[in-house]
């Protein structure tokens, strides 16, 4: 088992000669630690005084202590030492300083030298070239380029939708121009395509009246009208965009009944000739040139028919 201890011991009575003693005791103590100090630090010192003789007598004359020597052995009234400052570096700096050292860094350095090395090379180059240099080439002109006919027949349609809201004629018919761009005065190939891309034209916009209404496709003749007066839609166009209109013109039928009655009054239409295109205008010979089913299976004369009555009363 364990005992109970006691932390302090019972205080008892004392005498005179026992409290004499314990307080000689306590000063002698505390005196121990300071001798002690005392002799370390004078110890210390003369260590030091050693070390400072020892580097007098192997260092340099005239190149100065790092560490300065001490002011005095002997300790002061309370028993300490005077200890030394620490040496100020100025030795080191005014050597470091004496070193030249350069602001730039080796990266720099050597892109400078690369710049010079190029530098003269160039000038050398450039002078033995100064006779040999070709004025500069002009910029070539970049060609327009025209959309394909399968794109300017959603165009078309995008551009007749706008003009059904709108009815801004003179942009739908700048906006024709720049899917044709036909021009009198271009080169056959060009006239060609201009051709190709003006029955494109001429398709989507007949085929998305021929379901709609009688006004859209009054709005229709207006801006096909206008471009043929203008001459930017070419007449040629006109024979090759009704021919697919002409092929399914039955089929439509079934969904809009009013669609032969469309394609009459468009047909009827073009045949009046135009007046900026020197006279020009749709023949009677577009019924020659249509697709075969449309001549056996399209009841071409009953189409023939209708556009006659409405071209008699124009």
């Amino acid at each position: 088992g364990w005992k109970l201890t006691q932390r302090q011991q019972d205080e008892k009575a004392k005498t005179i000669e026992q409290i004499h003693k314990e307080v000689a005791m306590e000063e002698q103590q505390r005196r121990t630690p300071q001798k002690a100090k005392m002799i370390r630090s004078q110890s210390a010192g003369v260590n030091m005084s050693q070390q400072q003789s020892r580097q007098g007598s192997f260092g340099n004359k005239n190149s100065a202590s790092l560490m300065p020597p001490l002011t005095s052995a002997e300790p002061d009234s309370d028993g300490f030492h005077q200890v030394p400052s620490k040496p100020k570096k100025q030795s080191l700096r005014r050597v470091q300083s004496d070193v030249p050292v350069s602001k730039t860094s080796s990266l720099q350095q050597a892109m400078q030298q690369q710049q010079q090395t190029a530098g003269g090379r160039g000038n050398k180059s450039g002078n033995n070239n100064n006779n040999n240099k070709s004025p500069p080439k002009a910029p070539s002109s970049i060609a327009f380029q025209y959309p394909e006919p399968e794109m300017c027949k959603s165009k078309m349609k995008s551009i007749m939708k706008e003009y059904f809201v709108g009815g801004d004629t003179a942009d739908a018919v700048l906006s024709v121009d720049e899917l044709v761009g036909y021009k009198a005065d271009s080169s056959e190939k060009d006239k060609g395509d201009a051709v190709q891309r003006g029955a494109a034209i001429v398709d989507a916009g007949v085929m998305l009246v021929l379901e709609g209404k009688e006004s859209e496709v009054k709005s229709f003749l207006t801006v096909s009208e206008e471009c043929l007066k203008q001459g930017k839609l070419p007449v040629e166009s006109l024979a090759l965009g009704l021919s697919e209109p002409l092929e399914f013109l039955r089929d439509i039928e079934i969904d809009a009944p009013l669609a032969s009655k469309f394609l009459s009054q468009i047909i009827a239409a073009w045949m009046v000739p135009a007046a900026g295109d020197g006279g020009a205008a749709l023949s009677f010979s577009l019924f020659l040139q249509a697709p075969d089913y449309f001549k056996s299976d399209g009841r071409p004369a009953e189409l023939l028919k209708q556009i006659l009555v409405i071209y008699s009363q124009k």
